[in-house]
């Protein structure tokens, strides 16, 4: 609902200012997934991805998959993080999910953040992988 805080301070000679700040909170607002990016690419022995959102130092959940071309799933990871500033990470060791190393070729990334309430955002992007 709609708030109002107001805010008055005093200075060392007992002067006052105050002012007054209006806002409203939405109930199950979606986070926004304002971009992603992995650290590596192309990839050689592992890679950070970076997912960038507007809920800093929020507690979320990142889901995180990565896809052949094919469209199989290779890889996920749910993860509960408390973000550092808008931004939390992930980090893949270019295994599936048997541990097996993916091969040389392009993949794609989805991420998804939730917050409390369960609503989502989702992102795609595509990773190399060439290993030597």
């Amino acid at each position: 609902g709609e708030h109002t805080l107001l805010v008055r301070a005093w200075d060392v000679l007992n002067n006052s200012s105050s002012v007054e700040v209006s806002f409203k909170v939405v109930k199950g607002l979606r986070p926004t997934l304002a971009s992603i990016w992995c650290t590596e690419s192309p990839a050689r022995t592992s890679t950070t991805f970076v997912i960038k959102h507007d809920r800093p130092q929020a507690e979320l959940t990142v889901k995180l998959e990565i896809f052949d071309s094919a469209g199989r799933i290779l890889w996920q990871t749910i993860e509960n993080v408390v973000s550092v500033g808008n931004e939390s990470r992930i980090v893949w060791d270019l295994t599936t999910t048997d541990g097996q190393p993916v091969g040389n070729g392009i993949y794609l990334y989805r991420a998804t953040i939730s917050s409390v309430g369960g609503r989502e955002s989702t992102g795609t992007q595509k990773i190399v992988v060439a290993r030597q």
